[in-house]
């Protein structure tokens, strides 16, 4: 989704990164920034291996809510003919 708001892949440094260019870009609100911003910070203490001592299942919720919004809005809009499929 982001391709198609015009920002050039070779730019994508982390997911981060995509989360800053998604808010910026309008494809997740700054309500949903947030929860994903905090996210974030779990995923990477996961893949860093660190314990969590904060995590709660809301958040998990909250992200799959997310996810389907976003995965949802990016079908309607490859339906209307405005994302292009990747060959």
């Amino acid at each position: 989704m982001i391709a198609e708001q015009g920002v050039p892949d070779t730019r994508i440094t982390g997911p981060g990164y995509v989360l800053d260019q998604a808010v910026f870009h309008g494809v997740v609100s700054r309500e949903e920034y947030k929860t994903l911003k905090e996210m974030l910070k779990y995923r990477n203490a996961i893949v860093h291996g660190f314990r969590l001592s904060d995590f709660r299942a809301e958040l998990v919720v909250e992200l799959i809510k997310s996810a389907r919004r976003i995965t949802a809005d990016a079908s309607d809009a490859e339906g209307e003919g405005q994302i292009s499929s990747p060959s």
